[in-house]
C-alpha cells in the first residue's frame, strides 16, 4: 500500500522543499522518496487506515493505533522535528513520523540500513528495549493498517 491510496482527514499540514530538506539536515537523514513527497504535500495527518497489530518479545501481540502523522512544518510543536527535539537520544537512531493514543511512536530506524526500516518506540521503556521492529519497509507497514471497528 502507498500512502497515496489512503483517505486523509485531520489538519493538512504540507512544508516547502527548503523546510524539508533542512528537517533531515538537522536530523542526518533522508526520508523515503514516497514520505517526503507526502509531506510536501500533506493532505492530512489521519489516514483512514489506522489500526496495526505488532508482536512485542516483552508483552506478546497487541493491537494498537495511529492517531496521527507528525508533520515535518518547523512551527508543530508536535511535529517530527519538535518529537525529535524533546526525545533526543531516548529514539536513538529512530526519527519518529507517527504517534499513538498511549503516548507511542511509529519511527524510521535508520541504523546501519540503506532503507530504514519500520519500528514501534515504546515511551516507557528505556532506549535498548523501547524499539520493537514493526516491518521491514514504509510500503509493507502501510500494508498491515486496518480499518477501525467501532
Amino acid at each position: 500500500m502507498k500512502l497515496s491510496e489512503l483517505h486523509w482527514t485531520g489538519p493538512a499540514r504540507s512544508v516547502s522543499e527548503r523546510d524539508l530538506s533542512e528537517l533531515e539536515e538537522m536530523l542526518e537523514v533522508r526520508f523515503p522518496a514516497e514520505h517526503r513527497a507526502f509531506l510536501l504535500r500533506m493532505p492530512g495527518s489521519v489516514p483512514s487506515l489506522r489500526r496495526f497489530h505488532a508482536r512485542d518479545p516483552v508483552v506478546g501481540s497487541w493491537w494498537t493505533e495511529l492517531s496521527s502523522f507528525l508533520s515535518a512544518d518547523p512551527t508543530d510543536g508536535d511535529g517530527i522535528g519538535a518529537t525529535t527535539d524533546v526525545l533526543g537520544d531516548l529514539l536513538g537512531a529512530a526519527v519518529p513520523f507517527a504517534a499513538d493514543p498511549t503516548g507511542g511512536l511509529v519511527c524510521y530506524e535508520f541504523a546501519r540500513r540503506t532503507r530504514p526500516a519500520i519500528v514501534y518506540w515504546h515511551h516507557l521503556r528505556s532506549t535498548g528495549a523501547a524499539l520493537v521492529p514493526l516491518a521491514p519497509s514504509l510500503d509493507t507497514f502501510l500494508g498491515m493498517l486496518a480499518a477501525m471497528h467501532h
